[in-house]
């Protein structure tokens, strides 16, 4: 999903649990790669531990090939 939401257009938002380092490997690449932006917002709540809100703003991509021509 890091990859989908690096090339979504806007501000794209997913609830996690504790970031393993998979995760943080895909969104290291995903920087590397892209101008994506990502940050980890904590959720406060007592019922559910460690977890996060990862925000990431989308690059906008567009697949030329998808394109219609008027």
């Amino acid at each position: 999903l890091i990859l989908l939401m690096t090339l979504a257009k806007g501000c794209s938002r997913m609830l996690c649990g504790s970031i393993t380092l998979h995760t943080q490997t895909a969104i290291h690449i995903a920087r590397l790669l892209t101008t994506a932006n990502f940050s980890l917002e904590p959720v406060e709540s007592d019922q559910v531990k460690g977890t996060s809100m990862l925000v990431c703003e989308g690059i906008g991509h567009r697949n030329p090939y998808l394109e219609t021509s008027s």
